[in-house]
């Protein structure tokens, strides 16, 4: 900094100016870059295609890897940041796609579609830790939604959906809504177990930095039963 100091003849707080509107900017345009590059992708979630094979995932992972390399360039702790926004981007978009309205989905399917999710998860974690984030605390958003789907046993649907709330307190009940849809519960059942979790979620504490489910759109979710 004493150097770039000398030579530009300016003060410290100019150049950290400078050097944060350039990181930002520089921020911005990776990301900005690796959506534009997997939203086509992640649209394909839960399609007929994304079921037949894991090339929907291996190209979006494979996509972010490439951005991502781009932040070796960068000192800690800047490179931490931006590596933990894309693996949130990438946590929150896979998410975004699962939670749409669609069709409910059959037992065959939904025990299918579960254990795809639940291995894709591992895929995502794994990816990105090898890259070296450390936001650990996105890795089991996508399992609990899995397990959700797949469950059979109401009960154990009930304690997946607490465990949800309780790692991720931001978790709105048309989010929770949306998920059970999908799983194919009529709106009766439905309105049950929200019901019993509404009180978990008003107890919940947010933690500061640690938001996925906020930023989320909830999805209409529209039924005649």
């Amino acid at each position: 900094m004493r150097g770039l100091q000398t030579t530009f003849n300016a003060d410290t707080k100019e150049l950290e100016n400078v050097l944060t509107d350039v990181t930002m900017s520089f921020r911005k345009e990776v990301l900005d870059k690796l959506k534009q590059k997997t939203q086509p992708l992640f649209k394909k979630i839960l399609t007929s295609a994304w079921m037949l094979n894991s090339e929907i995932l291996d190209s979006i992972m494979s996509t972010t890897v490439q951005f991502c390399q781009h932040l070796k360039h960068l000192e800690q702790p800047v490179d931490k940041d931006f590596l933990g926004d894309a693996h949130k981007y990438v946590v929150r978009e896979y998410i975004t796609q699962a939670i749409k309205p669609r069709k409910r989905l059959k037992r065959a399917k939904r025990e299918k579609v579960g254990k795809k999710m639940n291995e894709e998860a591992t895929v995502i974690h794994n990816s990105f830790k090898d890259l070296g984030s450390d936001a650990d605390w996105l890795s089991s958003a996508i399992h609990h939604i899995a397990n959700i789907i797949s469950e059979k046993k109401r009960h154990k649907i009930k304690e997946y959906i607490e465990e949800m709330c309780q790692a991720y307190p931001d978790v709105r009940k048309e989010h929770i809504e949306a998920v059970l849809t999908l799983r194919g519960l009529y709106r009766n059942k439905k309105k049950s177990i929200i019901r019993k979790t509404d009180k978990l979620q008003e107890n919940a504490e947010s933690v500061a930095d640690r938001t996925l489910f906020a930023e989320i759109d909830t999805p209409t979710v529209i039924t005649c039963f």
